[in-house]
């Protein structure tokens, strides 16, 4: 008879005492979760350790993650009177000076359509399970949308297979075009010669460009004789020996709540959201959006989710009301296993004139745990069928231990049908996040606002018999004449630049009461 297993865990304060623990829990085949309270600890690094132990023995060394507890300083309310960049997205109260009966909701975002940007059904396009969009625009003369993206592998070259994250670089760069965004096709552009023809979408040949020296396509250049790191680059790899210790105090990303923390998830990745040609948001520095990637280890799944932040180094998330930007779609379908890459956003007029975000993403239609098999593939350069089913099981017998696992087959057979495929999600502008009355009606009070412009411009979204109303104070509280709420011309309906009205106007400082009366108010925007 065996003896039972179990892991003991424990966490370790920045002066090496322990702080919490040890906490024991027996090996069974059920997740299990345990929240340790570190409200109190101070400032500093702490290592959360686990190793196994049977008998009240240990028989493994500690697996050690380290991470950081930072305490934030940040100033939480704006300088008054504040000059409100355009536009003030409302995903938290930071401009209120006063609210009653409201509530910060995110949005998710919609899918442009059921299927894919790109399917991978071209000789030139097979080999990379990796394909994504290069760029999104629209093109006025021909009146499409054109999208760029990666597919293809390069051939075996020995200076890439050192790199691990170059086995499977993408080859060609393609051209794709839609009318409607939903509908895509791949036109001849005859540029760029393929077996023997020209006859295809294809941009460039990357094979033919030393394009790890250009930093172009490679997000982690790994110097070499022969290539060393580019001039231009986007990440270089942290080497310990070198870069001597990380300085916190000056180390951009290194704080995020752990309240409501979803159960069985961690954060796996990051990422800013911004508008196609910027690397931050569009507030002049006085909002920065961002994304989480959630790995869920349960499901094996991953999804995204907003968070905000005033600084840069202090960021915020949503509380129970969470949602993801885009939930997984069902079993299947492209994004069923998981939804990432989401950053840049392009700026789209839909049919009806309104300004639309739509957002490139990649998706994946098996859980990401399995879509990891591929990376055996790229390693050997063989299919997983000429692999075969032994070697499958040798290569990733973890996979049996999967809460989920049925038989060995079946998840062969999921691996195999694993690629990471370029979507679409798009929202109304300005649509991530929306503050709204917690019963029907709410109102706030803005900080005093200098208004540098003349017209006050709602996104907003009324639901029926609804209402967004407008007044105009001064530091005191009292309505200025003919702008109280019973001058204003309520507002009803579903418009991203809605201009609010009254009898008068150019007032230089300001204070806003804003009354919501069942209705999503997105932003507010002061205009010439």
């Amino acid at each position: 008879m065996s003896t039972p297993a179990s892991v003991e865990i424990d966490v370790l304060g920045p002066d090496q005492n322990r702080v919490a623990g040890p906490l024991s829990l027996n090996l069974t085949p059920k997740a299990q979760r345990h929240a340790f309270d570190g409200s109190g600890w101070p400032r500093g690094e702490y290592w959360l350790r686990a190793r196994v132990t049977a008998s009240g023995k240990a028989v493994s060394p500690f697996l050690v993650r380290q991470f950081w507890k930072e305490v934030s300083t940040e100033s939480w309310k704006p300088r008054v009177p504040l000059r409100p960049a355009p536009p003030q997205y409302l995903v938290d109260d930071w401009i209120f000076a006063a609210s009653v009966g409201l509530q910060h909701r995110p949005d998710s975002l919609e899918r442009l359509s059921d299927g894919p940007v790109v399917k991978i059904d071209r000789p030139w396009e097979e080999g990379s399970y990796i394909v994504k969009i290069g760029s999104l625009s629209w093109d006025e003369r021909s009146s499409l949308y054109r999208s760029t993206y990666l597919a293809g592998v390069l051939p075996a070259d020995p200076i890439f297979n050192r790199v691990a994250g170059s086995r499977s670089r993408p080859r060609y760069l393609c051209l794709t075009v839609s009318r409607d965004g939903v509908h895509w096709e791949k036109p001849e552009l005859g540029r760029v010669e393929f077996q023997g023809s020209k006859q295809n979408n294809i941009l460039r040949d990357l094979a033919k460009e030393d394009f790890l020296k250009s930093g172009e396509f490679d997000s982690y250049p790994y110097p070499t004789k022969e290539r060393p790191i580019p001039q231009k680059y986007r990440f270089r790899m942290y080497d310990r020996s070198t870069d001597g210790p990380v300085d916190m105090d000056n180390f951009v990303l290194r704080f995020f709540s752990s309240r409501n923390v979803e159960p069985g998830t961690t954060s796996y990745g990051f990422g800013y959201l911004s508008p196609a040609g910027h690397t931050e948001s569009d507030t002049n520095g006085q909002l920065y959006l961002g994304a989480v990637l959630h790995y869920n280890l349960v499901e094996r799944k991953q999804r995204q989710e907003l968070v905000w932040s005033r600084d840069r180094v202090h960021w915020h998330r949503f509380g129970g009301n969470r949602i993801p930007l885009l939930a997984n779609g069902p079993a299947g379908s492209p994004d069923a296993g998981f939804v990432s890459g989401m950053s840049t956003f392009y700026p789209v007029s839909n049919t009806k004139g309104q300004e639309e975000w739509w957002f490139p993403y990649l998706g994946g239609s098996v859980r990401y745990m399995l879509a990891s098999s591929k990376d055996t593939t790229r390693m050997k350069r063989k299919s997983l069928d000429e692999l075969g089913l032994d070697y499958f099981k040798k290569s990733y017998p973890q996979y049996e231990l999967a809460p989920f696992f049925s038989r060995w087959k079946d998840f062969l057979e999921e691996s195999k049908a694993s690629i990471w495929v370029p979507a679409l999600a798009r929202c109304k502008a300005g649509r991530l996040a929306h503050v709204e009355p917690v019963d029907e009606r709410g109102e706030f009070t803005t900080h005093p606002l200098v208004l540098e412009g003349s017209r006050l411009l709602l996104n907003a979204h009324t639901l029926e018999g609804g209402s967004v109303r407008v007044e105009l104070q001064d530091s005191k509280g009292n309505a200025f004449p003919g702008l109280s709420l019973e001058d204003g011309v309520p507002f009803s309906g579903d418009e991203v630049g809605a201009e609010f009205s009254w009898r008068e106007s150019g007032l230089e400082e300001t204070y806003h009461r804003v009354v919501l009366d069942k209705a999503h108010l997105y932003s507010l925007r002061i205009a010439q």
